[in-house]
């Protein structure tokens, strides 16, 4: 005996095998030694240093997030900055995007997961534990503040220029600990 199913029975299956699908995250190269993430409803654009090479560490990243939901996907691929970076073994992130207003709760996640796929995709799995320098803009400055906050054993430093308040709120001794 075949089982049939009921149209809206059959939609609702769809639907709820499909679901998990769409908030799906994707790592795809850009470019040679550029990686884009993506995460509905968000961007993340990972580069390493100019002229690493399947051998090279990257020793850090210098990451910059976007103010307000903007987009800022092209600072990490700056040759003058991605030049400068690599002079310290450093590769390049930023995003499109991302409310600032929300990294310490949900976006940090996203950031260092960006770092762990795109790592993979492009041969440096130490991009999944680097150290980093986050920097930024208004609600960007948010973002530096709240990466840094969110991993204050793996933050070098943050800087913030024109900043929004703290994500967190108050900050615990070992978030105060990070220079910024």
């Amino acid at each position: 005996s075949t089982t049939r199913c009921l149209p809206f029975v059959c939609t609702l299956l769809v639907l709820a095998f499909a679901a998990p699908r769409l908030g799906h995250a994707q790592a795809k190269q850009y470019a040679p030694g550029v990686c884009d993430y993506e995460r509905n409803p968000v961007t993340f654009r990972v580069a390493l240093p100019l002229g690493a090479t399947a051998e090279t560490v990257v020793r850090g990243m210098f990451i910059n997030g976007n103010p307000g939901t903007d987009d800022l996907l092209g600072w990490a691929i700056n040759s003058q900055f991605r030049r400068y970076a690599g002079r310290f073994g450093f590769g390049t992130m930023s995003s499109r995007g991302v409310d600032g207003t929300r990294t310490f709760n949900q976006y940090a996640a996203w950031f260092f997961e960006a770092l762990d796929g795109c790592g993979k995709l492009l041969g440096h799995p130490e991009l999944g534990n680097a150290p980093f320098v986050a920097l930024g803009n208004s609600s960007a400055g948010a973002n530096a503040w709240g990466l840094a906050a969110n991993k204050p054993d793996r933050a070098i430093a943050f800087g913030t220029n024109i900043p929004m308040p703290p994500n967190p709120g108050s900050a615990n001794a070992q978030q105060r600990a990070v220079p910024g």
